[in-house]
């Protein structure tokens, strides 16, 4: 028996001898195991939470909201995912999210996913609108330039805000998909600042530089990326993405260096 059904185990037992008590053992449950299966148990621990959040108050009361908001939100992406056509849970998933942006208000995960779904449904426009306002929480604006870009020194009202590393990265992701590199480079930026050793990291970077035109500092991203891959597998999956996105920007730099001979 692996890890993961050993932990599997430990919790079904805990469901049995507590079914109506403790939350958490059905939202770790609900990512473990897969289909309706999986939701009903999210579903669960979610009517065992607003349980317990009747009877709370104080810093537990608030406490109880954001973990609400946050198990809300994780059975909203994983009925988008679970879904055969996310159009056809469009309405249960907004429901779900908006439920759980009246929770926490300060919490940009709602917004988040509500874009992630609009990008399922092939609405761009609404996309972006609620990830700019999922952003908005964490991550500073300045209106004066054509493209959002992010002060990241000057606005003291958001320290203390930053989402995880992974929210962040799922953010940039989300960017390059509804085409703002920019935006997406400077939030992959500020990922590198906190760690380098990302090759995830360092390959949506040098997509964002490349999309946007800025060859020479795609080449270097890549080359960054090249040293951490030192003593892997010539078909290893990372060395394989980068060395495709290598040929493709040395290509453009020499279409570059031709057009600027021609002039």
């Amino acid at each position: 028996m692996g890890e993961n059904e050993k932990a599997m185990e430990v919790f079904r037992k805990a469901v049995q001898l507590s079914p109506d008590h403790g939350f958490e053992k059905y939202l770790y449950l609900g990512q473990m195991i897969q289909g309706n299966d999986s939701l009903e148990c999210m579903r669960k621990g979610i009517d065992v939470l607003e349980r317990e959040l009747l009877v709370a108050d104080g810093p537990r009361l608030d406490e109880l909201q954001t973990e609400l908001c946050r198990a809300v939100c994780a059975l909203a992406e994983a009925t988008l995912n679970h879904a055969e056509e996310p159009a056809s849970v469009q309405e249960e998933v907004v429901q779900l999210l908006e439920k759980a942006a009246s929770l926490d208000e300060s919490c940009p995960e709602p917004l988040q996913v509500m874009a992630s779904l609009y990008i399922e449904v092939d609405k761009p426009l609404e996309a972006l609108d609620r990830l700019k306002k999922s952003m908005s929480l964490w991550f500073s604006f300045e209106p004066s330039h054509g493209s959002q870009n992010q002060d990241k020194h000057e606005d003291e009202s958001l320290e203390g805000e930053m989402p995880p590393y992974e929210f962040r990265f799922e953010t940039a992701k989300l960017l390059l998909e509804l085409g703002e590199f920019e935006t997406a480079g400077e939030v992959l930026e500020g990922l590198l600042e906190e760690t380098d050793s990302s090759l995830d990291v360092w390959y949506l970077l040098a997509i964002s530089q490349h999309s946007l035109g800025d060859h020479d500092d795609a080449r270097e991203s890549v080359r960054a990326a090249a040293k951490l891959m030192k003593g892997m597998s010539p078909d290893d999956e990372y060395v394989l993405m980068f060395a495709e996105l290598h040929e493709s920007i040395e290509l453009a730099l020499k279409q570059e260096s031709e057009e600027g001979e021609n002039k």
